[in-house]
């Protein structure tokens, strides 16, 4: 696994009974990849938003057209090419490393992802997202510190 300056922490995440060495990403890769994601999500999120009102707000609606419009962001702006590719940024060989069987952590590699989630393609999916926690579960708090509540 890629040393990162003096940043070498790692995470421990079990996707699909294997475990999987997290490293989070230097600050520049990190930014790239949220740049990357955020155009393709910000237009999903932007259409299920777009669509709620006051008064769904206040009723049980607002999940089945949120649902819906997620479904339908998802059918405008992702195909599988654009699938991939995002998946691919997310699970990256230089920052995850893999221990099959309780065995010595190895590299991933494509060959070790299609080894361990052969059949399970949503095992890559949780496996994305595992990575999206590890760089970016602190980041919104953290912007909310910075620039604080906006209030009136």
């Amino acid at each position: 696994m890629k040393e990162i300056g003096n940043r070498t922490e790692i995470q421990l995440k079990t996707v699909s009974d294997v475990v999987f060495h997290v490293q989070c990403f230097d600050p520049f890769t990190a930014l790239r990849v949220l740049g990357d994601l955020q155009r393709v999500l910000s237009p999903i999120v932007g259409s299920m938003v777009g669509s709620a009102n006051a008064t769904d707000v206040e009723s049980i609606n607002i999940l089945s057209k949120s649902i819906g419009n997620i479904c339908k962001g998802l059918h405008d702006y992702v195909d599988g090419d654009t699938l991939v590719k995002l998946i691919e940024m997310l699970v990256r060989e230089d920052y995850i490393s893999v221990s099959i069987e309780g065995g010595t952590p190895k590299r991933l590699s494509k060959d070790l992802v299609n080894l361990v989630f052969n059949g399970n393609p949503g095992g890559v999916l949780e496996l994305a997202y595992e990575v999206v926690k590890v760089n970016y579960g602190g980041f919104f708090t953290i912007f909310k510190t910075l620039f604080g509540s906006q209030e009136a």
